[in-house]
């Protein structure tokens, strides 16, 4: 039994402990309450639990707060994997009892926390913990590919290198097939901005499609480097991208 209430309050208790005047800090927090408003949409709209998915929306970058205070960077290949480090943080002492008491949930939890980020989900997940799973990865995409309704994204990434960069021909390609393209691929800054617009094909649920179409979010990515130097490639990406999302929602009944 999840009482969402007293989670809240929890997460607002362990959340207190770091400097909130931290622009990563805070940016992390109001994160954790958009994924977590996201996640609870796309549960209610899958006919999930709504009260889990909202849970696991909120602490699934629990331990982003240890990594800044210690590394002071989100760069998982410069410090641990953000990911790992909140299943450490969640089974140290059954903290993750503060949430909730059923252990069946409890283990659910800790396994979407542990794949929210990964390339991909474990080929052993299915079944409730595989819908949880694909949850959270499409509630924290919605929300990092808003992220400039609410933050300046000037302050994540270098635009000045951005509009001047080529783009590796892979990540064109991978991007024109709809392909998630791998991080180890990206060898510009603008290959590693179009990462990011290509996290919508790694979007499990059409659902959250939807939601990011309705938040602009492509748009608003685009806008920002519409006049780059490889603004033709860009433009051939935004095109594409705009067609596999009409084809996606156009499947919701």
């Amino acid at each position: 039994m999840i009482d969402i209430q007293k989670a809240r309050e929890e997460f607002d208790r362990y959340v207190s402990n770091y400097d909130k005047d931290d622009f990563k800090i805070s940016l992390k927090i109001d994160h954790s309450y958009r994924t977590a408003d996201y996640a609870r949409k796309i549960g209610k709209a899958i006919g999930a639990d709504e009260d889990l998915a909202e849970l696991i929306g909120m602490l699934h970058d629990i331990g982003r707060f240890e990594q800044i205070r210690i590394y002071n960077t989100f760069s998982d290949s410069q410090s641990v994997d953000h990911a790992d480090l909140g299943v450490q943080i969640l089974e140290k002492d059954n903290y993750i009892e503060k949430y909730c008491d059923d252990k069946e949930t409890q283990e659910l939890i800790i396994k979407a926390v542990k794949y929210h980020n990964k390339y991909k989900i474990a080929d052993d997940i299915e079944g409730k913990e595989l819908t949880y799973c694909k949850l959270i990865r499409d509630a924290d995409k919605i929300d990092i590919l808003n992220y400039m309704e609410y933050e300046d994204i000037t302050k994540l990434f270098d635009f000045e290198s951005i509009m001047h960069d080529d783009m590796s021909d892979i990540v064109y390609d991978e991007m024109l097939e709809s392909k998630v393209v791998n991080r180890y691929d990206a060898k510009t800054t603008l290959d590693d901005y179009m990462l990011e617009i290509g996290f919508v094909y790694d979007v499990n649920y059409d659902i959250s499609v939807q939601l990011i179409k309705k938040n602009q979010s492509m748009d608003k990515l685009y806008n920002l480097v519409k006049d780059a130097k490889e603004k033709d490639k860009i433009k051939d990406i935004k095109d594409h991208v705009d067609k596999y999302m009409d084809e996606r929602i156009s499947n919701i009944k």
